[in-house]
C-alpha cells in the first residue's frame, strides 16, 4: 500500500513557466497530483497540484523542489469543510531552491485567489530545510516552523492570512526577502526562539512587521515602509539587537514592554527612499489583492453563516475587549480575563466592569469558576491560579504548576465544580486535577474516533471543545465522541457555558475591534463516520486484528465472498480500497500516519464498520 500517490491529471489548466513566473493557458496532462506521506526522497519539478489535505515529509526523507516549479495547493473557503492542502515537513527536510529567473511558487489553485486559500508550509524539527528564491502567497499562514533551523532567503512572502513567517523554539536566518500584505505580522517569533537573524529584508506595506515574544534576535539593515501599526514589537521578556535599519516615514517604529529590552544603533526614521533594497529577483505578481489583509474589505470568511443545520448564534458582545484565550460564566455574568484586567460583562445591557488583574497572571490562557472561586491557567509560566475579587482587583489565593508545565504551554481550563480538567499535551487524554494540583485521574480519548484539539469545557455532564475539523465536539465523561456542531467564526480560542447556551471567544480577524464573543444555540450534532454506519454494524462481515496496529493488519472474512474494504479518514475521505475474497488477508499499513481511521467492509451481505487505531 502506498500513501504517496502520483496521478496524471488530464483536465487541469496548464501552467507555462517563464522567467517572470507562470501563467494559466490551456489544458495539459503534465500536472502531477500529490497527497499523503512520502516514503522515499523525491524531486518535484514542473506543475505540482497538492490535494486531499496535503503532503507530509517524514523523518529521513528529503523533498527537493527544482527551480521554476509551481506548487498549486487545493483551496477551500467553505467553513463546513475547509479541506485546504498544506506541505508538512515532520522531522524531514525541504530543499526548495530556485534561481532569480526561475523562482519556485507556493500558491493557491483557485483562479481568483485570496488570503487564506490553502493551509501553510509547516516545518517541525528540521535543521537543514531551505527556501531560497521562492514565492509563498495566499496561504492561511505562509511558513510556520517549530524546533527548527531554517533558512529563508531571496524569497517573497505576501498575501497570507495570519502571519507571513511564524516561529517557536527555532533559530533561523531570514535574509534578503520581500514581505508585504500579510494580515498580522510579516514575521512573528513567539516562545523561545534563539537569535533569529533578520537581515537585509524589505518589509511593507502591511499592518505590523515583526514581533518578538519570549524570543531573541538580530534585526539589521532592513527597510520598512507603509505600516499602519508598530513596525517592531519587543514584548514578553524578549531581547533584540536592532541596528542600521531604515524606517521610511515611520517616526515611532518600536514598541518595547517593561520586561523586554532592545539594543539599537544607526537606525534612521523619516523619508529614506534612496535606501530601498534592490534584489536580484523580480517581484512578479500574477494575482494581486486590492487590500491589505485585515482591512475592512478583506474577503476572507472570518465570520460564518449565522444559522446552519447544527447551530445558530443569537448575539455578539465584546466590542473593544479584543481577542484573548480566557472566558467564563458565573453568577449571571460573562467574564473575560486579559493581561491588564478581568472584565465582567452584562450580556443583557452590554455594560462592562473592570477589575485590575494580578501581575502573576500576565498571560491568561484559560478561565473557569467552581461556584466559589475563579481558576485561571497562565500560559507564560504554565501555572494554575486560584483567585477571588477583592474591591476592584484580582486577589490570588493559591497556585500550582499545570500538569504538563515541563513540556510546553497548554490552553484552557474547566471544572465540574469539584475537580479541574485540562487537556494533555502528551497523550490523547484529559487530566483530572484536584484543587491542590494533584492529577488524580485522566479521561482517555484514545478509544474515540475524534480527539479534542486543544481544550474542553464542562457542560451538563459532558465535555465540549474544538475539533480538528472546524467544529465544536462533544465527549462523554468517559471520553467517547458523541458528535459536533460547526464553529461560528474563525478561531474558537475559548468557550464557556451559561447553563443553556455556549459562549465562544472567536479570533475573527485579530486586528478587528469587533464583537468577538458569540452566544450559540446548538440545534443538532453532526455524527462521526462511525455513527453514520452504526445502524449497520449488526451485520458481521469481517474481523480485524491487531487493534491498535503498527505495520500489518490482518483481515478475516466470515464468508469467502467478494468483499471490498476501505480505509477512510474520520472525515470520510477514502485513503485506500482493497477487494478480495480470501478468508484471511494481510495488508501493510506502515505508511499510515499514527491516529484514528475507519475500516468499512461491503459485500452482498451488507456493510460493517470498524474503528482502526494506528500506532
Amino acid at each position: 500500500m502506498k500513501t504517496n500517490k502520483i496521478f496524471n491529471i488530464l483536465s487541469v489548466a496548464a501552467i507555462l513557466l517563464n522567467c517572470a513566473g507562470y501563467k494559466v493557458e490551456a489544458q495539459t496532462k503534465d500536472t502531477i497530483q500529490k497527497t499523503g506521506i512520502l516514503t522515499s526522497d523525491e524531486t518535484w519539478s514542473g506543475v505540482i497540484h497538492v490535494v486531499n489535505g496535503g503532503v507530509t515529509v517524514p523523518e529521513g526523507i528529503t523533498l527537493t523542489i527544482k527551480p521554476g516549479t509551481v506548487c498549486l495547493f487545493e483551496s477551500d473557503r467553505n467553513y463546513q469543510t475547509f479541506n485546504r492542502a498544506r506541505l508538512t515537513i515532520d522531522h524531514g527536510t525541504l530543499r526548495a531552491i530556485g534561481t532569480p529567473d526561475s523562482m519556485i511558487w507556493f500558491t493557491s489553485d483557485d483562479p481568483s485567489p485570496i488570503n487564506g486559500d490553502w493551509g501553510c508550509i509547516h516545518i517541525d524539527s528540521s535543521n537543514n530545510s531551505m527556501l531560497i528564491y521562492t514565492i509563498i502567497e495566499f496561504a492561511q499562514l505562509g511558513i510556520e516552523h517549530f524546533y527548527s533551523y531554517l533558512t529563508i532567503r531571496n524569497s517573497i512572502v505576501r498575501f497570507n492570512n495570519i502571519e507571513g513567517i511564524y516561529a517557536e523554539h527555532s533559530r533561523s536566518i531570514l535574509e534578503s526577502n520581500t514581505c508585504y500584505k500579510n494580515t498580522y505580522h510579516d514575521i512573528a517569533m513567539e516562545n523561545f526562539n534563539d537569535t533569529m537573524m533578520i537581515n537585509h529584508n524589505k518589509f511593507g506595506p502591511g499592518n505590523q512587521s515583526i514581533v518578538f515574544q519570549q524570543s531573541k534576535g538580530v534585526v539589521e539593515k532592513n527597510y520598512f515602509t507603509g505600516y499602519s501599526g508598530v513596525c517592531l514589537g519587543i514584548s514578553v521578556f524578549s531581547w533584540a539587537q536592532v541596528d542600521s535599519n531604515h524606517f521610511d516615514h515611520l517616526p515611532n517604529p518600536f514598541y518595547v514592554d517593561d520586561g523586554s529590552s532592545i539594543d539599537s544603533a544607526g537606525n534612521n526614521c523619516g523619508i529614506w527612499s534612496e535606501y530601498v533594497p534592490v534584489f536580484d529577483y523580480p517581484d512578479t505578481v500574477n494575482h494581486s489583492l486590492s487590500y491589505i489583509p485585515g482591512d475592512t474589505n478583506d474577503l476572507y470568511p472570518y465570520v460564518y453563516d449565522q444559522v446552519d443545520n447544527t447551530r445558530r448564534y443569537l448575539k455578539r458582545v465584546g466590542k473593544d475587549l479584543h481577542f484573548g484565550w480566557a472566558i467564563g460564566y458565573f453568577n449571571g455574568y460573562l467574564w473575560k480575563l486579559d493581561t491588564p484586567f478581568l472584565y465582567r460583562i452584562d450580556t443583557a445591557t452590554g455594560e462592562v466592569t473592570e477589575y485590575k488583574n494580578s501581575p502573576l497572571i500576565s498571560g491568561p490562557g484559560g478561565l473557569t469558576h467552581d461556584g466559589q472561586y475563579f481558576w485561571a491557567y497562565e500560559k507564560n509560566n504554565r501555572q494554575i491560579y486560584k483567585f477571588e475579587i477583592l474591591a476592584d482587583s484580582v486577589h490570588v489565593l493559591d497556585y500550582f504548576a499545570a500538569p504538563d508545565s515541563g513540556v510546553n504551554r497548554a490552553l484552557g481550563l474547566t471544572t465540574d465544580g469539584t475537580y479541574l480538567y485540562q487537556k494533555s499535551l502528551i497523550l490523547p487524554a484529559l487530566y483530572k486535577i484536584d484543587k491542590n494540583g494533584n492529577v488524580i485521574d485522566s479521561i482517555d480519548f484514545s478509544g474515540s474516533n475524534v480527539v479534542p484539539d486543544s481544550y474542553v469545557v464542562w457542560a451538563d455532564g459532558s465535555f465540549w471543545g474544538p475539533c480538528p475539523t472546524n467544529s465544536i465536539g462533544k465527549w462523554s465523561e468517559t471520553g467517547q465522541f458523541l458528535g459536533s456542531f460547526y464553529q461560528v467564526a474563525f478561531g474558537t480560542e475559548a468557550m464557556c457555558y451559561d447553563g443553556h447556551n455556549f459562549w465562544t471567544l472567536q479570533k475573527t480577524c485579530e486586528l478587528w475591534n469587533d464583537d468577538k464573543i458569540f452566544k450559540i444555540e446548538v440545534l443538532s450534532l453532526i455524527n462521526s463516520v462511525m455513527d453514520d454506519y452504526s445502524t449497520k454494524n449488526d451485520i458481521q462481515i469481517f474481523n480485524v486484528f491487531p487493534i491498535p496496529a503498527k505495520d500489518i493488519l490482518i483481515i478475516e472474512l466470515y464468508e469467502a465472498i467478494n468483499t471490498s474494504v476501505e480505509i477512510m479518514s474520520l472525515e470520510g475521505k477514502l485513503i485506500e480500497k482493497y477487494t478480495f475474497q480470501d478468508e484471511k488477508t494481510q495488508i501493510n499499513i506502515e505508511n499510515l500516519s499514527s491516529g484514528f481511521y475507519v475500516l468499512k467492509a461491503k459485500n452482498e451481505k451488507g456493510i460493517q464498520v470498524i474503528k482502526l487505531i494506528k500506532h
